[in-house]
């Protein structure tokens, strides 16, 4: 593989997990926005319980396309900086480009997100038992 494939190799996996962000706070903020303009008179624990469920089952099969997209990222990375590539370009742009390419732990992945989980879920709940004067 040329050294040009695995940059853009390396930056079309950056924008996957940028779709991958943008599709989680989306319907964070959706489902937010839902549960904060419900009327009272609705079954809100039901809905909630069901749309609970629903982003549980939405935000483990993101974090797994979250957490492909890493290790794809990290990947690519190894085989730059380990100069692993054919059709080399100069070693200084190699290394100007090498020295940019960090990609964030799984760790950091997982925990930002389950984090956000966390907050939505405390969030939808707050808003769900919140008494409203209508």
């Amino acid at each position: 593989m040329d050294f040009k494939d695995l940059v853009t190799l390396y930056f079309e996996r950056s924008n996957a997990m940028q779709t991958y962000w943008n599709f989680y706070i989306t319907i964070i903020l959706a489902l937010l926005a839902f549960f904060g303009s419900m009327k009272a008179v609705t079954p809100k624990r039901l809905i909630a319980g069901i749309l609970s469920f629903c982003f549980v089952v939405f935000a483990g099969v993101n974090l797994d396309a979250l957490i492909d997209a890493t290790n794809a990222r990290r990947a690519v990375q190894s085989l730059i900086v380990a100069k692993q590539f054919a059709n080399p370009p100069s070693s200084e742009v190699v290394e100007k480009i090498s020295a940019t390419i960090t990609p964030p732990t799984l760790a950091w992945v997982a925990g930002v997100h389950l984090g956000g989980d966390a907050f939505a879920h405390a969030g939808i709940w707050f808003l769900v038992m919140q008494k409203r004067r209508e």
